[in-house]
C-alpha cells in the first residue's frame, strides 16, 4: 500500500511479520534526501578524525615514557650535582660578595689608569688619574643629595639610561635625576657649564665611562684613608631607580621605593649573619653575581646532565629508525639531530626528579653543616637549584593536567565518532527499506498493467466469439434464400 503526501514526500507501508502478530509500518522518502544526509555525516565525520589526529598528536607528546634506566639516570644526575654542592661550594656570603666585588673593581680601575697614565703606582693614584675627566653634571649634585647624589643623578648610574641621560646633560647643560624629597623626576641646570665646550659624542660616551670608574671605589681621599667610599649603583639599582622615578610610585607626595632603594644603597638593609652592614653600590652586585653563580654551578650541570642523556637516546633511535649515518648522510644525520633536540615530556620527567634529588641533597648538607642553627641553614640552601626545582614541577603538573585535558577531549570525540557512524548506518538502512517499498511498488504496477492487458484480451476473445455467432445467423438465412450460397462461397475460400 502506497499513501501520497501534500509536500510531494512518498511514504511506503510495510508490512513485516513479528511474534507478536503482523505489524505495518511506514516510510517517508524524498528524492536526494539520503544522499545529502550522507554527505552531511561524511563531512562531520573527516573533521572528527581530524581531531581525533590532532588530539592523539598532543597526547603522544605530552606522555611520559620514563623507563626505571631514565629514572636511574636522573637520580644519579641530581646526587652527584647535589654532592658537589653540598661539600665544596661554601655558604652563601655578603662579606665574600663584597671582598670579590671590591677586588674586581679595582683591578679595572688599575688597567684604564695605567692605560691614561703608565707612571701610575696604587689605587689611590689611579683614581685621582681617572677623576680628572670632569662629569658636568658634579657641579649640581647640591641639588641631588649632596652626600648621595650618585644615587640620585642619573648620570652616575652605570646603565642604559645613565649614558643617555649623560650624554644629553654635556649637549645641553642639564642634569637629570630624582628630586631626594619628592622621589619624582627632576631637571637641573648646570651652573657655569657651557654646552659648547663639549667634543663629539664619542668623547662624551668615553668621559662618562672614565668617570665612573674614579667614582667605584670611593673619593681619593676616602681610598687615601683606606675608606669603603660611596660607590655607584649597579645596573640592577640604577634600573630600579630610575623605573622608581615614574609618578606611578609617588602618593602623597612621598615615593616609599625610592626612599627603600636609597636605603639599599646607604647600606641600612643588606646585613650579614654578624649584623655587619653592607651598601648595594656595583661592587657588591658584582660580589652578589659571583655568589649566585657558586650556587648556579650544580643547577647547570645537572641541566646539561640529563639533557646530554635524553639527546643522545634519541638521537640514537632516530638513527637507527631512520637508518641515517654521520659520515655517509649528514643531511639524514643533521635532521635526526633536529628531531633529537625537541622538547619532549621524558625528557621534563627526568628534569624533575634530578632537580628533586639535587634539592633534597642540598638540605641534607644544609642541615648538617649549619650546626643546628637556622642562620647556618639559611645560608647555606641553593635557592637556585630550590628554584628550578619548583619550575620543573610546575611544568611537568602543568604537562600532566594538559594530558589529561586531551584525554578527555579525545574520549569525547571517540563517542561523537561512533554517534555519527549510528546516524550514518540509521540512514543507509532506511535508505534500504525505502528501496524495498519502491521495488514493491514497481512490482505492484506491473501486475496492475498485466492484469489490464489480460482483462482487455478477454473483452476481445468475448467479442470475437459474438462476431463468429452473428456470422452462423447471417449463414444460414443466406442458405434459406439461396440453398447454393454455402457452396460458392467454401469454392472462393478454397481459391
Amino acid at each position: 500500500m502506497e499513501k501520497e503526501r501534500t509536500d510531494g514526500n512518498n511514504v511506503v507501508s510495510l508490512m513485516q511479520e513479528t511474534e507478536e502478530g503482523k505489524v505495518e509500518f511506514e516510510i517517508e522518502s524524498k528524492e536526494g534526501s539520503f544522499d545529502s544526509d550522507l554527505a552531511e555525516i561524511d563531512t562531520a565525520l573527516e573533521q572528527n578524525a581530524e581531531r581525533l589526529k590532532r588530539v592523539e598528536t598532543k597526547i603522544d607528546r605530552l606522555t611520559a615514557r620514563v623507563e626505571l634506566r631514565d629514572y636511574g639516570v636522573a637520580v644519579g644526575c641530581g646526587l652527584l650535582s647535589g654532592l658537589l654542592d653540598g661539600i665544596f661550594i661554601d655558604a652563601f656570603s655578603l662579606k665574600n660578595a663584597k671582598e670579590y666585588g671590591s677586588d674586581k673593581i679595582e683591578k679595572m680601575i688599575m688597567r684604564a689608569a695605567r692605560k691614561k697614565n703608565p707612571d701610575v703606582k696604587d689605587l689611590a693614584d689611579a683614581v685621582h688619574e681617572l677623576e680628572k675627566v670632569v662629569n658636568p653634571a658634579d657641579s649640581a649634585n647640591d641639588q641631588f643629595a649632596f652626600t648621595n647624589h650618585h644615587f640620585y643623578e642619573f648620570s652616575h648610574h652605570r646603565s642604559f639610561l645613565g649614558l643617555f641621560f649623560s650624554v644629553l646633560g654635556r649637549f645641553t647643560g642639564n642634569a637629570y635625576g630624582i628630586d631626594p624629597k619628592t622621589g619624582a623626576f627632576k631637571i637641573v641646570r648646570i651652573a657655569g657649564y657651557s654646552p659648547a665646550e663639549e667634543g663629539s659624542l664619542l668623547k662624551a660616551i668615553k668621559d662618562w665611562h672614565l668617570h665612573l670608574l674614579s667614582d667605584m671605589a670611593g673619593s681619593h681621599n676616602s681610598v687615601l684613608k683606606g675608606n669603603y667610599g660611596t660607590g655607584i649603583p649597579g645596573p640592577i639599582l640604577s634600573f630600579l631607580s630610575e623605573v622608581a622615578s615614574w609618578k606611578g610610585f609617588r602618593k602623597d607626595g612621598k615615593n616609599r621605593f625610592v626612599e627603600w632603594l636609597d636605603e639599599l644603597f646607604e647600606g641600612d638593609i643588606l646585613k650579614d649573619l654578624d649584623g655587619e652592614k653592607y651598601r648595594l653600590d656595583y661592587r657588591m652586585e658584582l660580589g652578589l653575581k659571583h655568589e649566585i653563580g657558586k650556587q648556579a654551578f650544580p643547577v647547570i650541570l645537572t641541566e646539561c646532565l640529563v639533557r646530554f642523556y635524553r639527546f643522545a637516546i634519541k638521537l640514537f633511535d632516530v638513527m637507527k629508525q631512520t637508518g641515517a649515518r654521520i659520515l655517509k648522510d649528514k643531511s639524514r644525520f643533521f635532521q635526526a639531530v633536529k628531531e633529537a633536540w625537541k622538547s619532549d615530556r621524558t625528557r621534563d620527567r627526568m628534569l624533575t626528579v634530578a632537580f628533586g634529588v639535587l634539592t633534597a641533597t642540598d638540605l641534607f648538607f644544609a642541615t648538617i653543616r649549619s650546626g643546628g642553627r637556622l642562620s647556618g641553614f639559611l645560608v647555606r640552601v641553593n635557592y637556585i637549584g630550590a628554584a628550578r626545582f619548583a619550575v620543573a614541577v610546575t611544568k611537568d603538573v602543568a604537562e600532566e593536567l594538559s594530558r589529561s585535558s586531551s584525554v578527555a577531549e579525545r574520549e569525547r570525540a571517540i563517542r561523537e565518532r561512533t554517534e555519527l557512524l549510528n546516524s550514518k548506518l540509521s540512514i543507509l538502512n532506511e535508505g534500504t527499506w525505502v528501496r524495498i517499498g519502491q521495488t514493491g511498488k514497481s512490482v505492484k504496477e506491473t501486475n496492475e498493467t498485466i492484469n489490464d492487458v489480460s482483462e482487455q484480451f478477454a473483452q476481445h476473445q468475448i467479442a470475437r466469439r459474438e462476431d463468429l455467432n452473428e456470422i452462423g445467423s447471417m449463414l444460414e438465412a443466406a442458405e434459406k434464400q439461396d440453398p447454393a450460397f454455402t457452396d460458392r462461397l467454401k469454392n472462393v475460400l478454397e481459391d
